[in-house]
């Protein structure tokens, strides 16, 4: 496409050369800056183009689960996941999300920051809530055996 629109204007050159018409030449010139501009163009839209179909690509591949993004069917080359969901969501880049001992899941990236429990560290959260709870009953029911105890029981008359 390209090179028939600069063959025909090559052709057009060589007219104007040949007739030592500068106006003509002028203009051809222009149009020849003109096109190269709009090939340059035409290529950067490509390459979007390209982008956005990747990334719809990827989009559809991401699976959401334990608070984070992951890719199932990524090559054996590439990271599988899991990968922060704010940074996709935002920026659309896979950014690959640290785990801690904890369980946790944090972002490096400077912009975000973003910090995702997993269900592994939920599940050790509650499991963690409900032995402080026991203790604290455990506890209650102590003072009020004590209490019964160091009290009379009441007498009705």
């Amino acid at each position: 496409m390209w090179e028939k629109a600069f063959g025909i204007l090559q052709k057009l050159l060589k007219i104007a050369q040949q007739s030592d018409n500068v106006q003509i030449m002028g203009l051809a010139c222009d149009l020849q800056t003109e096109l190269t501009h709009v090939r340059e163009e035409n290529e950067q839209l490509r390459k979007e183009i390209d982008g956005l179909k990747n990334w719809k690509q990827i989009d559809d591949e991401l699976e959401l689960r334990d608070n984070a993004y992951w890719r199932p069917s990524a090559p054996n080359e590439t990271r599988r996941g899991p990968f922060c969901i704010r940074c996709w969501s935002h920026e659309r880049v896979l950014q690959p999300l640290l785990v801690s001992e904890m369980g946790h899941q944090s972002c490096p990236a400077p912009d975000c920051g973003g910090q995702f429990p997993t269900e592994a560290s939920r599940q050790a959260h509650r499991a963690q809530k409900a032995r402080m709870d026991a203790a604290a009953q455990a506890k209650r029911d102590k003072l009020n055996f004590q209490r019964k105890k160091n009290y009379p029981p009441e007498r009705y008359y």
